[in-house]
């Protein structure tokens, strides 16, 4: 199991089109995906399901499905383990809709670690179950189960305490680019865990490269928290400057993570890189091999 690692280091890949050719594929593969195996020591990859709503907070499924995404990564890179994610609220058959997804997930692609996304739109009455009912589901059917931090959320560390209670074995975040919150939210989480003497769950924190302004715009609008500041440093050397000062802001936040939260018994944090943009493969693979130098000492 990915969990057990010391400090996991996953790498987080965005499915191809669903439409996209097996040639498609098979050249993605070849120019990335063993590219990154060459040169990073993961212990897994993190592909997500990528889902746009419309105004009726109707799904559309652009993307291939991570399942089938995470059976091409396995048989083309080896048997690496892979967690995939599942936005739990748009099972328009319920429970039972879910249930008989995550049966086939471990039963047909032997894929054991699932990550239940919970509602876009938090005042939408979705058809789905709950994260919290999600994670029963997993849980019984035998996955290892994962949930989303959102530390910018209000009462996020009571809410991963309840995640925590529903039988979340995970956390993974979004992109950070800012670690006084998050630091914050898990102090609280810990505290919260060892009031009730509950373990707490492991906690995957994502880190992405930007090379580009449109790169930060993007990952704005996926919902990750870039604060005017923070975007003033990266940018004081320009475009040409971008990818090496969000390299270096990564390393120096992924420090004081460690730092902060090495005092905690039992906290278990590891890394989720990001390979969001085809452009920014290098500055994925240096950003990669820096964070997983810091993880084991060297």
């Amino acid at each position: 199991m990915i969990l057990g690692r010391d400090v996991p280091v996953l790498l987080e890949l965005i499915p191809v089109h669903r439409r996209a050719s097996e040639k498609t594929v098979s050249s993605f593969f070849d120019r990335y995906v063993l590219q990154a195996l060459d040169r990073l020591e993961i212990n897994g990859f993190n592909i997500p399901e990528i889902v746009d709503e419309n105004f009726r907070g109707e799904p559309f499924y652009r993307y291939m499905d991570p399942r089938d995404f995470a059976r091409v990564v396995r048989e083309n890179g080896g048997a690496q383990e892979c967690v995939v994610s599942k936005v739990v609220v748009h099972c328009r058959g319920g429970r039972p809709e879910l249930e008989e997804w995550a049966e086939a997930t471990l039963r047909d692609y032997g894929i054991r670690n699932v990550v239940a996304v919970g509602a876009y739109l938090p005042d939408f009455d979705y058809p789905g179950p709950s994260v919290l009912e999600a994670n029963e589901v997993l849980k019984s059917v035998g996955l290892t189960c994962g949930n989303v931090m959102i530390p910018e959320r209000e009462g996020e560390s009571q809410r991963m305490l309840a995640k925590t209670e529903a039988g979340t074995d995970f956390f993974t975040t979004q992109a950070i680019f800012s670690v006084d919150r998050f630091i914050q939210v898990l102090e609280k989480y810990y505290a919260l865990c060892d009031e009730r003497s509950l373990p707490c769950a492991a906690v995957l924190a994502s880190f992405t490269p930007v090379s580009e302004e449109y790169d930060i715009e993007y990952i704005r609008w996926l919902g990750a928290n870039i604060e005017p500041a923070t975007e003033r440093g990266l940018m004081v050397n320009g475009e040409e400057g971008l990818a090496a000062a969000s390299i270096e802001l990564a390393v120096k936040n992924w420090r004081r993570i460690r730092s902060a939260l090495e005092k905690h018994e039992g906290a278990s944090v590891g890394l989720n890189i990001e390979y969001i943009h085809r452009h920014n493969f290098e500055a994925t693979m240096e950003m990669g091999s820096r964070l997983a130098e810091e993880s084991s000492g060297q």
